[in-house]
C-alpha cells in the first residue's frame, strides 16, 4: 500500500500537470477535457507498480508478500534471451528471495519490471519505501548512495579502456593522448562508465565527443563497427567479448577500480534487516561464487577475486589481466588449429575422390592405361599427401618450439629473480607464483595443439598499423638482458633518434626480433658481443642483429630459413617477414659470427 507521503507526492505532481493544462489558450479546451478524462488513469498508472510491493513489516505479519524488481538489461548482469530473464543479478535476486522464504517461513511473489532507460532504475526507487529493489549492474558510488541504499557488493567494479582494432596500443601516456585525441567515445548515459570518460577528458590534455548507447553490451558492438571509437567497459564484459573473438584492443592506461556492483533499494525501506541477514550470510558467499562462475567461468571468477584483494589497480593487477588476455589468445590459436585440421581432412577426402574418379575413368578407357595411369595417379596423390603432412608437421614444430622457448624463458627468469632477491615481499612472491603457474598452464594449452595446416600462414589475422619499431626493440632487449647476463654475453644497442615507424603487426614484429635475438645470445660464448642496430633509409627501416658466434658454412647459410630441426625459429621469422612485405637476409662466415638483417616499409 502507498504511504500518506507517497500519496501527497503523486497528488502534487498531478495538480501541477492540471494547472499547466488549464493555462492553455481557450481554443485548446477540447484537448484540456481529454486530459481531464485521463487524469484517473494517470494516477492509477503511477501507483500500480508500487501498490503491489509489500513492506517487510507486512510480510512478517501476513507471512506473505510481493517483491518488485526494477531492471534495465545489461549483459551478463541481467538480460533477456528467448523471452526469458537471465543473468548474474537475476539469479542472485532469486537466491535472496529463496533465503528469506526459508529463513522466515514466508511466501514471496516476485515481479520484474523493465525500466525505460538505465538511470530510471535509481530514480524510480528513491521516493518509495516498500519492498522494491533495483537491478541493473549498478556500481556503488557516493552520489548514488545519497539517493538509495545498496546491498554489499557481490563483485568488484573494474573498468578498462577499449578501442577500435586499428588504433595502436600506446606504450606511453603521450602516445595515448595522441592516439585518443579527437576520437569518438561510446558510453551509457548516467553510468559510471560515462563518469570515467568525463573525468579522463577533464584531467588530461585530450578532447573527444561522447555518444550514448542503451547499455554496456552495445558499447562493444558499436566500437567494433567503428574505425575511431573507444570507451570504458567493465572487465567481465570485456573478457567475455575476448573469449568470443572480439577484435577490440585494451589500452593499458587509466583503468578504474571501484567498490563493486550491488542491488539497490529505497532509503526509507524497512527491508534493511532481511537484506543484512542474507548479504552477510555464508549462503550469500556460496551463491555469489557459483552464480558469477556460471556466467563468467571459473577462471574469470578467480581472476576478479585475485584483483579484488588489493585496494588500488597497480602493476600486479595489470599482469593478471594481461596474462588472461594471452590465455584467451592461445585458446583462439588452438581453435584455429582444430579448424585447420578439419579443413585438411576435407581436402584429403576430396583428393581421394579425385583419385577414385581418375581410376574409374582410366578403367573404362583401357586395361593397359588403367594399370599405368592408375599407378601414376596414386603415386602423385600419395606424394601430395606426404608433402602436406610434412608441411603440417614442420609448422607445428615451429610453433611448439617458439612458444615453449618463450615460456621457458619466463619461468627461468622468474626463478632467477627468486634466487637473486630472496627473501621476497608478500606481493613479489604472489606475482612470481602467478607467473610460474600461468606459464605451466599455457604450456598445457600448447601441448593440446594437435595439428596445423601449412596454409595456416594465410589465415593469420595480422593487424597492420603504424608501429614504433624502436619501442618494440627496447622491450625485447630488456626481456633478454638477464639471459645474456647469465651467459656472459654483452648486449649492445646502436639506436639513434631517427625515424623508426614501420607498417606491420606489432605482435609479429616482436616475435621476429625475439627469435633473432634468442639465436644470437644462445650461439654466443662468454665475452661475445651481440649488437642490435636500427637504420633509417629513404623508403625502408633496417634492423640488424649481429653476433660473434661460430658462424655458418655456405650450405647452412643458404638453407637457414628452411623448416628444418636446426632452423625452426628462423623459418617462422621468414614467414612473418614475407607476410609483412619485408625482407630478411643472413650474412655469415665460419668463425666470424652471423648478421641477420630485416628491412620493412616505412609507415
Amino acid at each position: 500500500m502507498r504511504t500518506p507521503r507517497q500519496n501527497l507526492v503523486i497528488l502534487s505532481a498531478n495538480l501541477s500537470i492540471l494547472r499547466n493544462i488549464l493555462d492553455i489558450q481557450i481554443e485548446m479546451k477540447p484537448l484540456v477535457l481529454f486530459f481531464l478524462a485521463l487524469f484517473p488513469v494517470i494516477v492509477h498508472c503511477q501507483s500500480s507498480d508500487t501498490d503491489v510491493a509489500t513492506s517487510w513489516s507486512e510480510v512478517i505479519k501476513d507471512k506473505k508478500g510481493t517483491v518488485v524488481f526494477y531492471y534495465y538489461p545489461s549483459k551478463p548482469f541481467i538480460y533477456l534471451e528467448n523471452e526469458k530473464i537471465l543473468g548474474i543479478e537475476y539469479d542472485l535476486a532469486n537466491s535472496f528471495v529463496e533465503f528469506l522464504e526459508k529463513e522466515y517461513q514466508v511466501t514471496l511473489e516476485t515481479k520484474w519490471i523493465v525500466a525505460n532507460q538505465f538511470d530510471d532504475v535509481i530514480f524510480k526507487l528513491k521516493d518509495f519505501d516498500s519492498g522494491m529493489f533495483g537491478v541493473s549492474s549498478l556500481s556503488i558510488t557516493d552520489e548514488r548512495a545519497e539517493l538509495v541504499n545498496f546491498t554489499p557488493p557481490y563483485i568488484p567494479d573494474i573498468s578498462v579502456l577499449i578501442s577500435s582494432s586499428n588504433i595502436p596500443i600506446a606504450q606511453t601516456k603521450d602516445e595515448f593522448y595522441q592516439n585518443i585525441d579527437g576520437l569518438t567515445a561510446i558510453s551509457v548515459r548516467s553510468s559510471t562508465l560515462e563518469t570515467n570518460l568525463i573525468d579522463l577528458q577533464n584531467k588530461n590534455p585530450i578532447n573527444y565527443d561522447i555518444v550514448r548507447v542503451d547499455n554496456a553490451g552495445d558499447i562493444i558492438g558499436t566500437i567494433e563497427t567503428m574505425e575511431n571509437g573507444f570507451g570504458y567497459i567493465d572487465l567481465p564484459t570485456f573478457l567475455a567479448a575476448m573469449a568470443e573473438g572480439t577484435s577490440l584492443k585494451r589500452q593499458f592506461f587509466y583503468p578504474i577500480k571501484r567498490e563493486g556492483f550491488g542491488l539497490t533499494y529505497p532509503k526509507r525501506s524497512d527491508w534493511q534487516e532481511p537484506v543484512d541477514d542474507y548479504f552477510t550470510s555464508e549462503k550469500f558467499e556460496n551463491d555469489r561464487r557459483q552464480i558469477v562462475a556460471k556466467y563468467l567461468g571459473e577462471d574469470v571468477t578467480e581472476l576478479i577475486k585475485t584483483i579484488s584483494n588489493s585496494a588500488e589497480f597497480g602493476p600486479y593487477e595489470e599482469i593478471v589481466i594481461l596474462t588472461k588476455e594471452k590465455e584467451l589468445q592461445y585458446k583462439e590459436l588452438l581453435d584455429a588449429s582444430i579448424r585447420a585440421q578439419q579443413d585438411q581432412r576435407l581436402r584429403n577426402v576430396l583428393i581421394g575422390g579425385v583419385v577414385v574418379f581418375l581410376f574409374i575413368s582410366v578403367l573404362f578407357y583401357s586395361r593397359y592405361n588403367l594399370k599405368t595411369k592408375a599407378n601414376i595417379a596414386l603415386a602423385d596423390s600419395q606424394q601430395q599427401l606426404a608433402d602436406l603432412n610434412e608441411e603440417k608437421y614442420n609448422l607445428i614444430k615451429v610453433i611448439d618450439y617458439d612458444l615453449r622457448v618463450s615460456l621457458t624463458k619466463i619461468s627461468g627468469l622468474s626463478r632467477l629473480y627468486i634466487l637473486e632477491n630472496d627473501p621476497l615481499t608478500e606481493d613479489q612472491q604472489k606475482i612470481i607464483e602467478h607467473i610460474l603457474h600461468t606459464s605451466d598452464q599455457l604450456g598445457g594449452v600448447i601441448g593440446n595443439i594437435l595439428d596445423i595446416d601449412s596454409s595456416q600462414a594465410e589465415q593469420l589475422n595480422l593487424k597492420f598499423e603504424k608501429v614504433n619499431l624502436k619501442s618494440i626493440l627496447e622491450h625485447v632487449v630488456t626481456d633478454f638482458e638477464n639471459q645474456a647476463k647469465e651467459n656472459g654475453v654483452i648486449l649492445q644497442s646502436v639506436v639513434d633518434d631517427s625515424y623508426s615507424y614501420v607498417k606491420g603487426d606489432s605482435a609479429s614484429l616482436r616475435l621476429v626480433l625475439e627469435n633473432l635475438l634468442s639465436n644470437a645470445v644462445n650461439f654466443s660464448k662468454e665475452g661475445n658481443i651481440v649488437t642490435l642496430t636500427i637504420q633509417d633509409t629513404d623508403e625502408k627501416i633496417i634492423v640488424s642483429v649481429s653476433d660473434e658466434g661460430p658462424g655458418l658454412g655456405e650450405e647452412d647459410r643458404i638453407n637457414i630459413f628452411e623448416k628444418s630441426s636446426d632452423g625452426m625459429g628462423l623459418s617462422i621469422v621468414k614467414m612473418y617477414a614475407d607476410l609483412m612485405k619485408g625482407a630478411i637476409t643472413c650474412e655469415s662466415e665460419l668463425g666470424k659470427g652471423t648478421t641477420f638483417t630485416l628491412s620493412l616499409d616505412k609507415a
